[in-house]
């Protein structure tokens, strides 16, 4: 009678082990792709809300290219009014919140937020350090937005946090990117930071903003990179995947 055959007791374990080591060196490739689709996905989602809140605010109240400063002469120098009478005459009526923070605040807001070298940046566009004249919601598709209104009232910053502010990282380039937008000008739109107020081309060039090469803004390094700093780096993470067509390249500082 012939014998049944069968694997020895080691040969399941190398067999194991193999897969153990295929599995050690391919799962964070896979995981990190999947998290780059969920943050592309997500980023698209919170953008398109914006870009058409303000397009249906447009409709009610003519294009950007005519929006002025706000009503009171008394708001140039209160800018948290100035957002506020924003959020409530443009922004609010036509996009959803589930929470609304007047001025923001860590409900709405993340309380640190890092940059792409995981040091928390100094106060910025992108902290709730900022909070005095900010203000920040969250929406039922789940991410959050610190906004406000730039100090003589014809722009604004528009922070997007994908996960929301109590889910990590909280980092830009990550999680966190910057948009924004400008009016009292022909063409104005709402736009990534980094990218041109009046035509679709990028302020920079992909090169510029990896190496930081003339990447400054208000004397902050927005650069899309890693490095030694408490600067907000990554804010212009949002241009660069933009210029590549809403892809996160496998050279992004990930």
């Amino acid at each position: 009678m012939p014998r049944n055959s069968a694997f020895t007791l080691a040969e399941v374990l190398i067999t194991l082990g193999i897969i153990g080591v295929v599995a050690a060196m391919t799962l964070p490739t896979l995981i990190g792709n999947y998290q780059k689709k969920q943050v592309i996905s997500q980023l698209k989602k919170a953008f398109s809300e914006y870009a058409q809140a303000m397009q249906m605010a447009q409709v009610e109240n003519g294009t950007l290219d005519t929006w002025a400063l706000m009503p009171s002469s008394d708001f140039n120098n209160n800018q948290l009014e100035q957002s506020k009478y924003f959020g409530e005459k443009y922004l609010f009526p036509n996009i959803k919140t589930l929470n609304t923070c007047i001025p923001t605040s860590s409900e709405c807001w993340a309380d640190d937020v890092k940059n792409l070298n995981n040091q928390v940046v100094n106060a910025s566009a992108f902290t709730n350090r900022a909070r005095s004249k900010a203000i920040s919601f969250i929406t039922p598709a789940g991410y959050s937005v610190n906004y406000w209104l730039h100090a003589n009232g014809r722009g604004m910053w528009y922070i997007i946090d994908v996960n929301g502010p109590t889910r990590r990282p909280n980092q830009i380039g990550k999680d966190i990117f910057a948009f924004g937008a400008s009016w009292g000008m022909i063409g104005a739109k709402v736009k990534p930071m980094g990218i041109s107020n009046d035509t679709e081309t990028v302020d920079y060039s992909r090169e510029d903003i990896l190496s930081g090469n003339n990447v400054a803004a208000d004397s902050l390094n927005y650069k899309c990179k890693k490095e030694t700093s408490t600067d907000p780096l990554g804010g212009y993470c949002a241009a660069l995947i933009v210029l590549d067509g809403w892809e996160i390249k496998d050279d992004y500082p990930w």
